[in-house]
């Protein structure tokens, strides 16, 4: 009769033993998971604001360009003017 209830108590203390592992194995599954997602956001994030940073290198490009014929333009036009002035 006794090893009978020893083999009950192991047979509890293996499903206790399993229920534990399973707890813990959906614990860190879960962990698991929330890390993915939170990797996956910052990889979006990450991913819009290197757009965002291209489109205004961009932009920057194309102001830094037409202010430069701008400013070709203008001192052209005034060191013309200017040397006109004084044949006159």
């Amino acid at each position: 009769r006794r090893s009978l209830e020893g083999g009950r108590h192991h047979i509890r203390q293996t499903e206790f033993t399993e229920d534990v592992f399973e707890t813990e194995f959906l614990k860190v599954m879960k962990n698991v998971h929330a890390t993915i997602e939170r990797n996956e956001m910052r990889q979006v994030e990450r991913d819009r604001r290197d757009a965002t940073k291209l489109e205004w290198e961009q932009v920057a490009m194309v102001l830094d360009r037409f202010l430069l014929v701008v400013f070709v333009v203008a001192t052209t036009t005034v060191t013309f003017v200017i040397l006109y002035q004084r044949q006159l």
